[in-house]
This record gives structure tokens, sequence and C-alpha cells, in this order.
């Protein structure tokens, strides 16, 4: 073997090295990334799943009384109901979610505290004035 050809063997060992390592720095961040969408996506999930068993106990009998459960975001730890006009805007105490909603029609509750990642309620439809309302508990 000449001697150059054993200067450039550890060359190799240290490129290989170094690119291992860049695979596993942009891999986690990747992987980290991934996460966080996912948690994201909960945050869209909760808000669509609201709206829409909303919207299906809205056109039910008033009286009708139905349980929900939604999936939130790891962090969150309650979610926020607060009265603005004739309904509620509706925030999500996570990092994840940045944005809050509004349903309009919706009494009741200030606030849902969430155990193990999941948010469970009651929405009941209810008269009052002689107007279609919803009732959370």
């Amino acid at each position: 073997m000449k001697k150059a050809q054993m200067m450039s063997q550890p060359l190799y060992y240290v490129f290989i090295l170094i690119v291992i390592a860049l695979i596993f720095f942009f891999g986690f961040k990747m992987i980290k990334g991934v996460l966080d969408t996912q948690e994201q996506a909960k945050c869209v999930e909760f808000k669509i799943g609201l709206e829409s068993y909303f919207n299906n106990i809205y056109a039910l009998n008033p009286g009708t009384k139905i349980s929900y459960e939604l999936s939130v975001p790891k962090d969150a730890t309650r979610v926020k109901f607060k009265d603005e006009n004739n309904g509620k805007r509706i925030s999500i105490d996570s990092g994840y979610c940045e944005q809050s909603f509004y349903l309009s029609d919706l009494k009741g509750i200030r606030e849902i505290l969430v155990k193990k990642n999941k948010v469970s309620f009651t929405l009941e439809n209810i008269i009052v004035s002689q107007k279609t309302v919803i009732k959370i508990s």
C-alpha cells in the first residue's frame, strides 16, 4: 500500500461520519416537524368536529341531548368558551392552536378541562324565547 492511499482512508471515514451526522440531524428535525403538524391538525379536527356536532344537534328536535368526545393537542389543558354576542368564542389552551372560532346560539359552560388529550361534553337543543339554542355542558 502506498503512503497516499493510507492517508486517504481516514478521510473516507471522516466523510462518512459527517454524512451520518447530517442525516440524523435533519432526520430528527423532520420528525419533530411532522409531530408538530400532527398536533396542529388536532386543533383543526377539534374545530371541524365541534362545528359538525353543533350543526347536527341544531337540526334535531328540541330537548335532544347527546354526549361527544373530541381529541385535542397533547399540551392542551382546557378549552375556553368566552361569551360574545349571541354565542361563544372557543379557544384551546395550547401552543399548537393559535386561532379561536365562534359559534352563534351556543350557551352554557365557560371551560372544559382536558383529560388524557380528550374533551368530553354534552350538547342539548333547547328553545329560549322561541329561538333554538344549543347548550353545552
